[in-house]
């Protein structure tokens, strides 16, 4: 653990855009301007910046009340001003699955909870909210850029959503709801917290980049190394307990048919997330984009691409909205400008063969339904052949 003071830090120049900068319509004033040094509670202590949202900043800190010798860590996340926490509420989801603890389930511990939560008062008057979590590594994403060829292995892809898949069984038999089940919110788990003491040393000794300016300094995140640990889901900020929902939810070309045409929805939105996250692993192109032929982003062009994937939707499935009026006449002729690509769901695999391509497109298959209630369940999943049967690749894994 360094006790040294930390070296001058690598300034940037004011109109290079940094981390949080580069989101659309940032807004400096509504980010706390956390410092490393900075303590939060008398306890916390900022020693390194993990990441950056739009609607947060994500910071390592050291536990000053830990013994000396035997360092213990916590990430802090320190949300923009202006959030809205009526609908979506991380603390009260977690605080609901922390009172369920007497239920076990293997998938609990794979879902990151808060830990504690306060709020304090920012330079312009706003308040934030402070989430304190368990640290974690690498996002899924960031660990497939470590594997050859950037893309995981048939028999590490396996391994990876058999975790995933736990987690969300876990989740939906607590009554909650993910709605972002993405590769930003899957973070690799830790083995200790030998691997945050090095990271506090390595900002020390070769402080990270940074952007100085007048009320607030933009640091550059840390970069995580591999760690050993399993898949752990996380971020509950837009999570749902309930059974049945209507609006808006979902990453774009994440979303479910039904969340789309305006429909209600339930569980099955995050058992469809699976299979546009799985891909994103194991293919260079994502198998559903959402994109027109300008690059803009459009639900149509979504739908589209779902049609062109799995076939026309049934009747059942256009009788639910009128949304549907939108895409399809009365005879369920397709109507929309967006074109129909003669794309099978066959083509989008392009590197696995024999066994291993017949069971990754019987499990895709088993997801992807335009009725919710024809997808099975998370422990339906689980059982399926995919997870149960050997790959004929090597397994490349981190542990």
């Amino acid at each position: 653990m360094a006790t040294q003071p930390p070296a001058p830090l690598p300034g940037l120049a004011s109109h290079q855009k940094l981390d949080e900068e580069c989101y659309e319509n940032y807004d400096e004033k509504r980010f706390y301007p956390v410092k490393l040094g900075e303590i939060f509670k008398q306890r916390f202590l900022v020693v390194a910046k993990l990441g950056h949202g739009t609607v947060s900043t994500a910071w390592l800190c050291r536990d000053l009340q830990a013994n000396f010798n035997y360092p213990r860590y916590f990430a802090l996340k320190v949300s923009t001003s202006g959030h809205d926490y009526t609908h979506h509420d991380e603390v009260f989801i977690s605080q609901h699955l922390t009172s369920l603890a007497g239920q076990p389930h293997p998938g609990r511990p794979l879902l990151r909870l808060v830990l504690d939560h306060w709020w304090i008062r920012g330079p312009y008057g706003a308040v934030h909210r402070c989430l304190l979590f368990e640290p974690l590594g690498m996002t899924i994403r960031q660990f497939r850029n470590t594997q050859p060829g950037r893309l995981f292995s048939m028999p590490l892809l396996q391994q990876s959503m058999g975790m995933i898949v736990l987690a969300v069984d876990a989740l939906h038999r607590s009554g909650v709801v993910h709605t972002d089940i993405s590769p930003s919110n899957i973070l690799l788990g830790v083995d200790g917290h030998a691997v945050f003491a090095r990271l506090e040393q390595d900002e020390i000794e070769h402080p990270s980049a940074g952007k100085i300016l007048q009320d607030r300094t933009i640091y550059l995140s840390r970069k995580m190394p591999v760690t050993r640990g399993p898949w752990i889901l996380t971020d509950f900020s837009a999570a749902l307990r309930g059974r049945r929902f209507r609006g808006d939810c979902m990453p774009r070309r994440y979303r479910a048919p039904e969340v789309i045409m305006g429909m209600s929805w339930n569980t099955k939105v995050d058992i469809w997330s699976l299979v546009p996250f799985m891909w994103d692993l194991f293919e260079h192109r994502p198998l559903l984009t959402g994109k027109k032929e300008d690059g803009t982003l459009d639900d149509e062009a979504l739908v589209a691409e779902m049609v062109s994937v799995m076939g026309p939707p049934p009747k059942a499935f256009l009788e639910r909205s009128a949304t549907c009026a939108k895409y399809w006449d009365a005879n369920d002729n397709w109507i929309a400008a967006a074109p129909i690509l003669s794309q099978p769901l066959e083509s989008y695999v392009t590197w696995l063969h024999g066994r291993d391509k017949e069971l990754l497109l019987q499990f895709t298959r088993r997801i992807l339904r335009w009725l919710p209630e024809e997808r099975p369940t998370a422990a339906e999943l689980l059982g399926d052949e995919f997870f149960h049967t050997t790959s004929a690749m090597t397994l490349e894994t981190h542990c």
